[in-house]
């Protein structure tokens, strides 16, 4: 999400897609590097997926307006990790 700003129910959507069903964790990150929230996707399928982000960190907060970062990992049914994805 680029830039983040707060308002009353805005969400960011953080889209993927993926060429098999996975499990997808995505992590969202502050311009320090600091990890600002875990965002775990189960079941998803083979297809485009995403994921919202309320701007809130792990403790419920919302966050300041700013830049963030993301990286997606996704592991497959058997056990395979797929190559790591950055994004802002």
């Amino acid at each position: 999400p680029d830039p983040f700003r707060l308002g009353d129910g805005l969400t960011n959507k953080i889209s993927y897609t993926l060429s098999e069903n996975a499990v997808v964790f995505v992590k969202v990150y502050d311009a320090n590097e600091t990890l600002v929230k875990s965002l775990t996707q189960a079941d998803n399928k083979a297809v485009a997926n995403q994921v919202s982000w309320d701007g809130k960190d792990s403790n419920g907060t919302l966050v300041a307006d700013g830049t963030y970062a993301y990286k997606i990992n996704a592991t497959d049914t058997s056990g395979k990790k797929a190559v790591e994805a950055i994004g802002t």
